[in-house]
């Protein structure tokens, strides 16, 4: 990897030096910032929309917005060591492949792999607020130095509202901590006796010394109130359980029983849950398992389903393919991989119920692996696994980019509206690329009423002007440079072609060597640089 800088832009102690938050009118780059564009020279890079490889590109990137402003085909070299405007990142000579920054739809940032961080009750009980924010602060860095530069966090299991303090700290204007654009769901929503942790001297109480795992609520009225309470909050998202082993202190005399999912709240409850979410603007989704309840909530509307490995092809399986698009579902596959937490019929079950849907086609799949169940940093796992499972790496690739865009984002990017923002962005992100200063580039924003841009309200997940600059490096083998670059799936049709796929899943998980958020770069030539550039 080479850097050709013109304004010292790996000179980490030079405040002057580094690309200003984005959002804020009054902290944009000045003259003495230096160039106010960056250029990234790849010789293969993914196009999330088409989910294809395309040969030598230059991404050019504004330092000011934060956005891609321009995707064209290499020049000469000459044209780029000459030009003073920008500086340039070239990532041609260690085989890198450019990715749009990668989406992790589900993860739990305040939780750590139970047989490394102990288990769920063991923090959730046994470790204060802080220390679990602290924890999750690492975590999060973690999680944006493997190349995943958003993520949807999906309960903070018992911190409360934590996640919202770890989002402001993380995000521009603040952006004090390195970490992926973070999207919160605050708490979860279980109807009272649901849910954990449960103190065995008051077994009638929810939660344990005024910790609780989730928030609770009976009935449509407290179905209404608890959204609005945490759209209030500020959650991105909504979080419901559909289904939950209700009955789990049967276990030990009736393991069927305490083992059995339940549904958690009534048909007008869910409606009431679903219905208030959508009515102030916001997403919901639903960890569900079996087909009954999720071919009802699918019905009325929900927005994403986790996990979902009891569904059938002529239940829920049908009616996610029968939603066009409008459901999106989050299979967390690598939670289930055999030998970790779950026994063999339910991690045989999550990978049947994925080789149906792939069968099926016409089902919109996002990767969120249930992060945190694992190593936060190894988020790939989920892709490899699906990949594992009979995914091509480019059908892995598409969903973890755009499909978790297309997942995450927030419904005003939705439908029309959606597309005509998209538009707007990307004609406010050209003009930006022959703009002459900096305040220009904030003009074209401001003419399209999108300025300040917001870190969780600019698209992602596609490398093009108007999206954002949130990026990925990993290196192949020169085989698998050059497979890739010819377009080919990567089946497992013969020996050659399982080896070129092994290697793209090796690179994906621990070979990522660039990465760039927001148009900061956070790690360079495989080394970390936890304030950006």
């Amino acid at each position: 990897m080479q850097l050709l800088t013109h304004s010292s832009l790996m000179n980490a102690s030079s405040p002057q030096n580094r690309p200003r938050p984005t959002g804020n009118a009054s902290k944009i780059l000045t003259a003495k910032d230096g160039p106010r564009t960056l250029r990234i020279l790849a010789s293969l890079l993914f196009d999330s929309e088409t989910a294809t490889f395309v040969k030598d590109r230059v991404v050019t990137v504004s330092r000011v917005t934060g956005l891609i402003t321009d995707v064209s085909s290499i020049k000469s070299d000459v044209d780029y060591v000459n030009d003073q405007s920008a500086d340039i990142v070239d990532l041609r000579p260690q085989n890198i492949v450019l990715l749009p920054g990668l989406v992790d739809t589900h993860v739990h940032l305040f939780l750590g792999p139970y047989n490394v961080s102990s288990g769920w009750d063991d923090q959730v009980l046994g470790q204060s607020v802080a220390e679990r924010t602290i924890r999750a602060t690492t975590r999060a860095k973690d999680t944006l130095m493997s190349g995943y530069t958003t993520v949807r966090d999906l309960g903070t299991e018992g911190a409360g509202e934590a996640d919202i303090a770890l989002r402001k700290c993380i995000s521009a204007p603040m952006s004090i901590i390195p970490g992926p654009r973070l999207f919160t769901v605050t708490r979860a929503i279980v109807p009272s006796g649901t849910y954990g942790p449960k103190s065995e001297l008051h077994p009638h109480d929810e939660g344990v010394d005024g910790v609780q795992g989730a928030d609770t609520a009976d009935g449509e009225a407290e179905c209404r109130k608890v959204i609005r309470r945490q759209v209030g909050a500020g959650a991105d998202w909504i979080k419901i359980y559909g289904d939950q082993l209700s009955r789990s202190r049967l276990e030990a005399v009736s393991p069927r029983t305490g083992n059995y999912s339940f549904p958690t709240f009534t048909r007008e409850e869910f409606k009431a849950l679903i219905d208030t979410a959508h009515s102030l603007g916001t997403k919901i989704c639903a960890h569900a398992i079996s087909d009954s309840t999720i071919k009802l909530l699918i019905e009325l509307g929900i927005d994403s389903i986790e996990h979902g490995y009891l569904m059938t092809e002529a239940g829920a399986l049908k009616a996610l393919q029968d939603s066009n698009g409008r459901t999106k579902w989050n299979p967390t596959l690598a939670t289930f991989r055999p030998g970790g937490l779950y026994p063999d019929s339910t991690c045989n079950a999550a990978k049947r119920a994925f080789q149906k849907a792939l069968k099926m086609g016409g089902i919109s799949f996002a990767t969120g692996g249930d992060t945190g169940t694992f190593a936060h940093g190894a988020n790939a796992l989920e892709m490899t696994t699906m990949i594992e499972y009979g995914a091509t790496p480019r059908e892995a690739l598409k969903w973890s980019t755009l499909g978790g865009w297309e997942c995450i984002r927030g419904r005003t990017w939705d439908g029309e509206e959606g597309n005509e923002r998209l538009k707007n962005f990307e004609k406010a992100a050209e003009a930006g690329l022959h703009a002459n200063c900096a305040e220009d580039e904030v003009k074209a924003f401001e003419r399209i009423e999108e300025w300040p841009l917001g870190d969780n309200d600019v698209p992602f997940g596609v490398i093009k002007p108007g999206f954002a600059a949130d990026l990925a490096g990993l290196i192949v083998s020169a085989r698998s440079m050059a497979w890739l670059g010819l377009g080919l799936d990567g089946g497992r049709a013969d020996e050659s072609a399982g080896m070129d796929v092994d290697d793209f899943c090796d690179a994906i998980q621990h070979r990522v060597e660039f990465v760039m958020k927001g148009g900061r770069v956070y790690k360079m030539g495989g080394t970390e640089i936890a304030r950006g550039l």
